[in-house]
């Protein structure tokens, strides 16, 4: 009994143009709710600013993952790129799609219709909250942003209480531009393994300027949960760890 919820790229296609990667795709979140012997499923798309301005425009606008947009148009914050495909995480009976750059999109747990983006604090508004979040013990979430997607540089860690409250968010400089996709956790600490990337200049997709440094080493931050303003680094052989 219960419901079983998942967000996936759903919309690939506008004007005759269609995305290349599976990546790129507009979210569509899904609930499959069980009781009584039976199943019922309700879906709906996530209504970011992407999808609503290239719903109006009848074309893509904006930059994806994996796919050249023709006519692009320049990104003003992390979420005209969000499409809120990737997954999706209830916090204190909220529910929240989530995709790699842009913010949480909070829905309506039962008609799946958006409530907006999640504004965890105000300076903090439209900073990325990634796909990943990983659950502690004490049902308080931690997660990351990589500031570097917007060609800034710095890794941001949030920690969301087991109410939903924000209690901390802390920027952590990094030594070098790099590719950051998910974080491992420990009782005391997380993990993070910067890949040594950096991003060509350019119009293309994100993964198309990702340009590999084989001079760089595989850089890991380790982060005590007691500090999470601070990191101890730490240098390896590349590895590449998604």
């Amino acid at each position: 009994a219960g419901t079983l919820y998942r967000t996936g790229p759903a919309w690939f296609e506008r004007d005759g143009f269609r995305y290349e990667h599976w990546f790129d795709g507009d979210g569509m979140v899904h609930g499959w709710t069980f009781g009584e012997g039976r199943v019922t499923h309700r879906a709906r798309m996530v209504a970011t600013p992407k999808f609503t301005r290239e719903q109006q425009a009848g074309r893509f606008l904006y930059p994806t993952a994996g796919t050249s947009i023709p006519d692009m148009q320049p990104l003003r914050n992390n979420d005209d790129a969000n499409t809120a495909n990737t997954s999706v995480t209830m916090i204190n009976g909220r529910l929240f799609a989530l995709s790699e750059a842009g913010s949480a999109f909070e829905l309506d747990p039962d008609q799946l219709t958006t409530l907006g983006p999640v504004t965890w604090r105000p300076d903090l508004a439209a900073l990325p909250f990634s796909a990943h979040p990983l659950v502690d013990r004490d049902g308080s979430s931690w997660n990351f942003g990589s500031i570097s997607m917007m060609g800034g540089n710095g890794l941001l860690v949030w920690h969301i209480g087991a109410d939903g409250t924000l209690v901390s968010a802390d920027v952590l400089e990094t030594p070098v531009h790099g590719y950051l996709h998910s974080f491992a956790m420990t009782d005391r600490h997380l993990v993070f393994a910067l890949m040594p990337y950096h991003y060509a200049d350019g119009q293309g997709a994100f993964f198309q300027r990702m340009r590999f440094q084989a001079d760089q080493p595989l850089r890991i931050a380790v982060v005590d949960k007691n500090s999470p303003s601070r990191a101890r680094w730490f240098e390896a052989d590349f590895a590449a760890i998604y």
